[in-house]
């Protein structure tokens, strides 16, 4: 039987995660560097997968993206992680980091990175970190980047006052 109480902490999914890329070249060192490079290269030969090990993908790239967040920006993990061997739940709206009185969803790019089989309407990693095209739809302005949300967070005082945390608080 699986203990899901250490499956479904992404604080030891992650570190596993880095530990066993680390022997496939990958230089996965919870840094912003590790984000821009090492992440996006991984992810270039990673989308045509098979839907379980996509699935098993998306829960340690969320795990690493998190942990990777909470340790650069000293933020903090909320709401619900489902690690890799949980089939009982999914982290697109469950799992999020914290920081002042924001909540980053950090599981969105791969959820839908995996859905589109590779990159889709979100852009590359890269994009996703730190900003896209504007959105076609009119006054919703998410395309910042979750790095330079982040920033706009720690530089308001905790305060992130994107269109779409307005609407989501609305």
């Amino acid at each position: 039987m699986t203990d899901f109480n250490k499956t479904d902490n992404p604080i030891l999914i992650a570190e596993e995660f880095a530990k066993a890329e680390k022997r496939n070249g990958y230089e996965f060192d919870f840094t912003i560097k590790s984000l821009e490079i090492e992440l996006e290269r991984f992810l270039e030969t990673k989308h045509k997968r098979k839907l379980n090990e996509r699935e098993m993908l998306n829960a340690s790239l969320t795990a690493y993206l998190g942990e990777t967040i909470c340790r650069v920006f000293n933020a903090k993990w909320t709401g619900t992680y489902y690690g890799p061997l949980n089939p009982n739940g999914a982290n697109y709206y469950t799992c999020k980091i914290s920081l002042h009185n924001s909540d980053f969803y950090v599981s969105h790019y791969f959820d839908r990175f995996f859905s589109d089989n590779g990159i889709g309407e979100d852009g590359t990693f890269n994009e996703y970190l730190y900003g896209r095209k504007p959105h076609p739809e009119p006054n919703i302005n998410y395309y910042e980047g979750l790095i330079t949300l982040i920033k706009k967070t720690i530089a308001n005082n905790g305060s992130c006052c994107t269109t779409l945390e307005k609407r989501k608080n609305a």
